[in-house]
C-alpha cells in the first residue's frame, strides 16, 4: 500500500492533537487588516496593526495624559 502525500501530517496530528487552525485564523485576520487598510505608509505600521489585532489589544478609553 502506498502512503498518501499527507501521511506525515496526519500522523503528527494523532501524536500532538494539534492542527494549524490557529495559524489559519491569524492569516485570515491579517488578510482582513490588509483589505481594510488599502495600503500602509510603511511596513512598521502594518506590523503594529497585526500585533494590535492578533494580540486582542484595545485602545485606552481615556487619554493617558
Amino acid at each position: 500500500m502506498r502512503p498518501t502525500r499527507n501521511a506525515v501530517e496526519i500522523l503528527n496530528y494523532f501524536q500532538t492533537l494539534r492542527t494549524n487552525a490557529i495559524l489559519e485564523g491569524f492569516n485570515s485576520k491579517i488578510s482582513i487588516i490588509k483589505s481594510r487598510a488599502r495600503g500602509f505608509k510603511n511596513m512598521r505600521n502594518f506590523m503594529n496593526m497585526i500585533y494590535f489585532v492578533c494580540g486582542e489589544l484595545s485602545l485606552p478609553l481615556q487619554p493617558i495624559m
